[in-house]
């Protein structure tokens, strides 16, 4: 669910549906509802409530809301689990979204009016990074030029940095020939020579380098890995777990200096015993003690915001536990102990014990027949699909096998 508005500055909420069919999990537009102005979490229920009541639908059955991060969403789970009593129905935010946040809010700190403001050394860099495309952007014979000092322009998004480094400094070699060449106007000279030397900065070099590295190796995984829909629990935690340890080595001190990434690295020895930077002069260097402050500040603030923003989640993991098919190969030695997963189920049925269908006294039993199905499955290498898809093929040959089977383990595959 999302909330929008319209070109005729109309409150909307988007509403998608996400449901099992034949055991395969599906997501559908559901439709659009016209908050008529007003985005309290009160109304966003009484339309919500409206629809499904035109619809037919059971809300009882509803497990799920899932939103961005607006704070008005906890009202409206809250008023939900309330009205329609449904007390197993869970709020969960984009992760995608969540993870923008971070990366927002970690370059932010609040002033002396308790205002949220851009540090001055990331406001900066942003707008260098801006001044950069828009000088390029606007002009095509600009463009035309620089893909003469470098050739590869057109098959390569990658950020402006490999433009810059040392053997193939295609962007600083062209604003270096603009600055003085004749041919061109005044005003276009001025404009080249002032981004050189705007660029040529160690302030701007250095934190351009450190972002890097954090993008590279830090959230161009992780946002790539939040664009998928069948992400699962384990994945993700264990990644974001991987990144954070990363950051902190990073970070970790060993006489007064920091390893930092490969990028930031590479540029602090190639500038440590001088000026140059490949075949340019860096004029003066800044304070390397206060640029490592501010990055390490940074970093401070993104383990922060990820802590905020992607805390455990007892029920995701008790569920992931259970039939994270990664988590269920990680653990096949353990599923002959008797007690294996009978502490993630206890914590299953208390959460689900008034679900409308569920029956929280016999999913024991099933679960009991339930794990020697699984361990036999996972000998047939089906675990390096998507969780979804390696228990469709896996209810596909029980049921193909055993008639009954859906009947027997009714509550073991409500809670799947």
């Amino acid at each position: 669910m999302d909330e929008s508005t319209s070109r005729s500055i109309e409150k909307n909420c988007i509403v998608y549906v996400r449901y099992l069919e034949n055991f395969e999990p599906r997501t559908t537009f559901y439709g659009i509802i016209n908050m008529e102005g007003d985005g309290s979490a009160e109304n966003i229920v009484k339309n919500l409530s409206t629809s499904w009541e035109n619809d037919d639908l059971q809300p009882s059955r509803t497990c799920w809301l899932a939103t961005d991060n607006a704070s008005i969403h906890n009202g409206v789970a809250a008023k939900l689990r309330k009205h329609h009593d449904m007390p197993c129905l869970e709020l969960n935010t984009c992760v995608a979204h969540s993870y923008a946040l971070v990366g927002k809010q970690a370059g932010q700190y609040i002033d002396g009016d308790g205002k949220m403001r851009v540090r001055p050394l990331i406001a900066n860099f942003e707008n260098l990074i801006g001044k950069i495309y828009t000088y390029f952007n606007r002009s095509a014979s600009r463009q035309h030029k620089l893909k003469q000092w470098w050739l590869s322009i057109r098959n390569c998004l990658r950020p402006i940095i490999n433009n810059m480094k040392p053997g193939n400094q295609a962007l600083l070699a062209l604003l270096e020939h603009t600055s003085s060449d004749l041919n061109t106007s005044q005003n276009e000279r001025e404009a080249a020579a002032e981004l050189l030397m705007e660029i040529l900065d160690d302030r701007f070099l250095f934190i351009l380098h450190f972002h890097f590295d954090i993008h590279e190796c830090i959230s161009g995984e992780l946002t790539k890995m939040m664009q998928k829909d069948d992400i699962s629990y384990k994945m993700l935690m264990d990644t974001v777990s991987a990144k954070k340890q990363m950051l902190v080595a990073w970070t970790k001190q060993s006489n007064g200096m920091c390893p930092w990434g490969p990028s930031l690295a590479e540029y602090l020895s190639l500038t440590e015993g001088g000026n140059s930077f490949g075949a340019f002069k860096v004029p003066s260097k800044a304070s390397r003690d206060v640029l490592t402050e501010e990055c390490c500040l940074h970093v401070q603030r993104l383990l922060e915001e990820i802590e905020r923003r992607f805390p455990p989640s007892e029920l995701h993991r008790c569920f992931s536990f259970l039939f994270d098919p990664l988590t269920i190969e990680e653990n096949q030695a353990l599923f002959n102990e008797a007690t294996y997963g009978r502490q993630e189920l206890q914590y299953l049925r208390q959460k689900y014990q008034n679900l409308s269908g569920f029956d929280s006294k016999n999913v024991q039993m099933e679960w009991e027949s339930f794990k020697p199905l699984m361990v036999n499955f996972i000998g047939n290498k089906f675990s390096n699909a998507s969780p979804a898809k390696f228990w469709k093929n896996f209810i596909e040959l029980k049921t193909t096998t055993n008639e009954r089977f859906s009947e027997e383990f009714k509550n073991i595959l409500i809670l799947l």
